[in-house]
């Protein structure tokens, strides 16, 4: 019994990443334009009702077993629509009523362990959505009902049949931990506020929602890439026989993509998106020249060749070598001038810790600003004093 409960908790770390990735970008686009940065403890209470909500769906399908041809004889399940039948359960497994038979029964722990997994629900509904009591009840409910209404058509007849039991208790009791979690709630209002609070000044862009953006590039450049690459290697599979892996040219193709895309970011993009490439867009900056206005072309031209453009640059003029047969050049050295060339980059942001900015800044004339629609509640004064 308890691998089907701590099945869900493992196989939720191991997918918890992914989902925390996929969710960041929406978070960070809500939040920062709400409080200008990223709360902390928002942000940490968040992600804990992610992975509880990851770990509450996989407890309703898993273990998934393996569909045989006598799949449905093995586990054809019937529906309980009996009210409380759990205490006819209890009792057959009871030789005698006393506390510790009942509470080491399989049918209660059961009950509790169902009563216990809507209970962190209601506390994330009382605590950090604020809803009210009626409101927890009724969304315990429907969640209930929509998890039993998985299990009784085989995950939505992924199955042939269901091979858990669609129980009319689990209804009740699984709404009755959402209450009961609610009313928990109260003690964790002594808790900080998950609300968060509005940055002091809306226009100071911090080293760390700098880092953010960069950090949804170099994803998205990556993800981008990677899609490119694998769809040309179906392609040359496909024309040719000739499995990828044998090709020498493949891991230039992935930097030359590699490339591509970054020129795409940080050049085409910014003058699409007002100087935002697709990281900045997400947590609500753009880059402005040192004059607050709208930077030009070589702004966002020098700003991408102080780092980027040498960087992917590298990457492909390694492969190149690799393919040549000069691997020995490649190795040490490049990786020794992307250390150099990382350094260089961040070494104004350690050095002008009143500014902060990177050689791209100083190469380029410009700066990391909040987007104009998300100005509006600083005063003009700050202009003025800046």
């Amino acid at each position: 019994m308890f691998r089907q409960y701590s099945l869900p908790i493992i196989v939720a770390l191991l997918l918890f990443p992914f989902l925390a990735f996929i969710v960041l970008i929406p978070f960070a686009f809500r939040t920062y334009r709400q409080f200008g940065q990223l709360p902390r403890w928002r942000t940490f209470v968040f992600y804990t009702f992610i992975y509880y909500s990851l770990t509450m769906c996989l407890y309703i399908i898993l273990p998934l077993p393996q569909i045989t041809p006598d799949f449905c004889t093995i586990y054809q399940k019937s529906m309980q629509l009996r009210p409380f039948n759990f205490i006819n359960d209890i009792a057959r497994e009871v030789p005698a009523w006393t506390a510790r038979n009942v509470l080491t029964s399989g049918a209660f722990l059961q009950i509790f362990f169902n009563i216990l997994l809507f209970v962190p629900f209601g506390i994330y509904m009382h605590y950090y959505f604020e809803r009210s009591f009626l409101f927890t009840t009724l969304l315990g409910f429907g969640i209930s009902l929509a998890f039993e209404t998985t299990q009784l058509t085989g995950i939505w007849y992924l199955y042939p049949c269901p091979y858990r039991l669609f129980d009319v208790d689990d209804l009740i009791v699984n709404t009755f931990g959402a209450m009961l979690g609610y009313g928990v709630g109260y003690m964790f209002l002594l808790l900080p506020s998950p609300r968060g609070k509005r940055a002091t000044s809306m226009l100071r862009v911090r080293v760390s929602r700098r880092f953010l953006a960069w950090f949804f590039d170099l994803s998205f450049i990556s993800i981008l890439s990677l899609i490119a690459f694998l769809a040309v290697m179906i392609i040359f599979y496909t024309l040719t026989d000739i499995h990828p892996s044998v090709t020498p040219y493949a891991q230039l193709i992935l930097q030359a993509f590699t490339w591509f895309f970054s020129f795409i970011d940080f050049l085409i993009l910014p003058l699409l998106l007002r100087g935002s490439t697709i990281g900045k867009y997400i947590v609500g900056i753009t880059l402005d020249d040192n004059q607050f206005r709208k930077p030009r072309f070589h702004h966002f031209f020098l700003y991408y060749a102080s780092y980027m453009l040498p960087l992917t640059t590298l990457g492909v003029v390694n492969e190149y070598l690799a393919v040549s047969g000069k691997q020995h050049l490649s190795d040490t050295s490049v990786l020794l001038l992307h250390l150099g060339l990382s350094l260089l980059y961040i070494a104004p942001m350690i050095l002008r810790k009143d500014m902060r900015p990177s050689l791209g800044h100083i190469l380029s004339r410009t700066h990391d600003a909040v987007i104009e629609s998300e100005c509006y509640t600083v005063p003009l004064s700050y202009y003025r004093e800046a």
